[in-house]
């Protein structure tokens, strides 16, 4: 037998595995959400574009990989794209860096990483 609540919640985190497809609870909106070829556009800050109010987003991860490349499913990168949500969220500039699809580029001085202007560590070049 099987328990069915309903549940009230701020958040819902949709965590799908790796194969990319429009889940069913999005189907009633799916006119409403760009895509690029067979994937969901996704803005620079990871939400989903779609036509609709500003302050109501829709943040994926992993959902882009022909728009970002490799890099998308890449686990290593999950804290700086998590860091691209939270600064879209909070209404801040980015803090992480764009990302630059198929290059990297690091800078770095004599004496070891990259340091801001303020002398601090600077990991995000």
């Amino acid at each position: 037998m099987e328990d069915v609540a309903d549940v009230t919640a701020d958040i819902v985190i949709l965590a799908t595995g790796y194969q990319n497809a429009l889940p069913d609870f999005l189907e009633p909106i799916a006119d409403r959400l760009e895509q690029i070829d067979d994937e969901l556009a996704i803005g620079e800050d990871f939400s989903m574009r779609r036509d609709g109010p500003r302050d109501r987003r829709t943040f994926v991860q992993n959902a882009s990989l022909g728009q970002r490349g490799l890099a998308d499913p890449n686990l290593s990168l999950l804290a700086w794209r998590a860091r691209r949500i939270l600064d879209s969220l909070l209404g801040h500039a980015p803090c992480a860096k764009p990302e630059q699809p198929g290059s990297s580029v690091v800078s770095r001085s004599r004496s070891g990483p990259p340091r801001s202007r303020k002398g601090q560590w600077d990991m995000t070049r």
